[in-house]
């Protein structure tokens, strides 16, 4: 019992806040010439705001407490990881609610989610877990769980994507590493270590995937993006030497076919967006800032593109943005 209670006050730590005081300390003292290469100028795809979901309570059914997941649906659903309130939450493309699912008997403290083929897999942290939910919420089976623990240690699963191959790639700020799944959930490889050298991570957070098979790593408590090769060997990281421009605390990531890696910064306040189609980065761009404006961000934790949608989990004011990509 105290083994447990430990472990959930860890868990709300390092996944709820974000480890925001632990990643600060580390921030300050990480090696800043450990495989950094420098960036240049973007000129980005503009990001028009149109409108935000929740945060000023006018509409019950669309109240949230701390989302720190999204991602969109062919249809143009939006689902977000409700991440206090122990649910996902549906909208339509509109920002319009369409139904709640998930109690914390099935979903505890979610911090991500992504849709595949008709079904949405769910990072329950709390319960050390993946579940998998029908887009109307039906609950199909649990994914990935703690038997886990039995193979390769102790986990508490943060962020989720699945690759064009159909692998299933997770972070796990337990153990400072990415694990890898097949469809069945057997799992195929695990890599990093905790530390801030090159190949280790601090509380990993978001994940991506190119169609190489390359992994991008949300390194948050390090202040990188790190990449990494199929097999899970170290490439390279991302950053930039422009202090105006750097990152300080990455979380969420989404990754573009056409090569722009999006970062929700959340320490920044915003959104930090790197052309990385290339052997090397060549640009970048930001946007966002703090406060509760309609183009503004409080501590934004996930983003989603799909058919020129962008939306942000908008986590400390309780909500969800959502942009047209132009």
């Amino acid at each position: 019992m105290k083994t447990q209670r430990l472990l959930s006050v860890f868990l709300i730590v390092a996944i709820i806040s974000g480890s925001l005081i632990i990643g600060w300390l580390i921030y300050n003292q990480r090696d800043e010439d450990a495989g950094v290469f420098p960036a240049g100028i973007l000129e980005m795809p503009e990001a028009e705001f149109k409108f935000a979901i929740g945060g000023d309570g006018s509409k019950p059914d669309s109240v949230m407490s701390e989302p720190l997941g999204v991602d969109i649906a062919d249809n143009g659903d939006i689902y977000v990881a409700d991440t206090l309130n122990n649910r996902i939450k549906v909208f339509n493309k509109y920002g319009e609610f369409k139904l709640n699912f998930g109690d914390k008997n099935h979903v505890y403290l979610p911090s991500d989610l992504v849709i595949r083929d008709e079904n949405v897999f769910v990072v329950d942290g709390k319960n050390s877990r993946i579940q998998i939910f029908e887009l109307k919420g039906k609950f199909v089976k649990t994914f990935a769980g703690p038997e886990i623990g039995k193979k390769i240690g102790a986990w508490i699963p943060s962020a989720i994507t699945i690759s064009e191959m159909g692998d299933i790639y997770v972070t796990d700020v337990f153990f400072h590493r990415v694990i890898v799944f097949d469809n069945k959930g057997n799992i195929k490889r695990y890599f990093g270590l905790p530390g801030n050298g090159q190949g280790q991570l601090m509380y990993p957070n978001g994940i991506a995937v190119n169609d190489y098979g390359y992994v991008y790593v949300a390194d948050s408590n390090n202040g990188r993006i790190q990449v990494f090769d199929e097999k899970g060997k170290f490439v390279n990281t991302l950053s930039i030497n422009d202090q105006t421009q750097k990152i300080v605390m990455p979380r969420g990531i989404y990754l573009s076919r056409q090569g722009l890696l999006y970062v929700a910064d959340t320490f920044m306040h915003r959104i930090s967006v790197f052309d990385v189609d290339k052997d090397v980065v060549t640009d970048t761009i930001t946007f966002g800032s703090r406060g509760t404006g309609n183009d503004q961000m409080n501590f934004p934790n996930d983003i989603s593109i799909r058919n020129n949608v962008l939306v942000i989990a908008d986590r400390a004011n309780n909500r969800v943005l959502v942009y047209n990509i132009k």
